[in-house]
């Protein structure tokens, strides 16, 4: 194999695996709220609950955030899996199962909006060091990376102590480039789910 062979694989591998990691979602939360007061201890069982006119969407939302969910050890349920098909979803029904099977927090999650985003995109071949000459930065320049169209998916989710129903946390995401509801809610629930850890709601 001749040198520039070997540079041309070197450089493709290295745009390939920047492109897989790139196609990964992200999740970051923009605004988190605890009340400070909350005494409960760590909760041990959750009820969920995708609140949304659209039926399907609520329950996709809630079956996969049970399943992250009940991976980080946590007992939890959907509210849709609770009531029949004759039986309307409403917020007493919600509560009454709640009760019933001794959830001892409701978490209620839904979304604020899906729109497209426009990302800067970094570039798969680093650019030299540093910026401090003319010939440095000409050269860093032409590695400029891309500016591509990504899904910006913003939620809310609030968890309600369900004795109480007081809120007890509360967190607005922005998730970038999920492309099904599973990826949503599988990169939004790990966040979540260590921001519950650090602020000490579950173990």
């Amino acid at each position: 194999m001749s040198k520039i062979q070997k540079i041309i694989m070197v450089a493709m591998a290295v745009h390939l695996l920047f492109f897989s990691a790139s196609c990964a979602p992200t999740t970051k939360l923009t605004r988190v709220w605890k009340d400070d007061t909350y005494k409960g201890g760590f909760l041990r069982s959750i009820m969920v609950v995708g609140a949304s006119k659209d039926a399907l969407r609520g329950k996709m939302l809630e079956d996969a955030f049970v399943k992250q969910f009940e991976r980080s050890g946590l007992r939890a349920t959907a509210s849709g899996a609770q009531v029949s098909s004759n039986k309307a979803l409403d917020i007493d029904t919600i509560r009454a199962e709640a009760q019933r099977l001794k959830m001892e927090a409701i978490f209620v999650t839904h979304f604020i909006s899906v729109k497209d985003k426009s990302v800067f995109i970094h570039p798969s071949i680093p650019p030299p060091p540093g910026e401090n000459s003319f010939a440095s930065y000409y050269r860093s320049a032409q590695y400029s990376g891309r500016v591509e169209e990504k899904t910006d998916v913003r939620m809310k989710s609030n968890l309600y102590g369900t004795s109480t129903e007081k809120l007890i946390w509360s967190g607005s995401s922005e998730t970038i480039d999920a492309k099904t509801v599973d990826e949503l809610v599988e990169s939004l629930a790990k966040v979540v789910i260590k921001n519950l850890r650090q602020d000490k709601l579950i173990q």
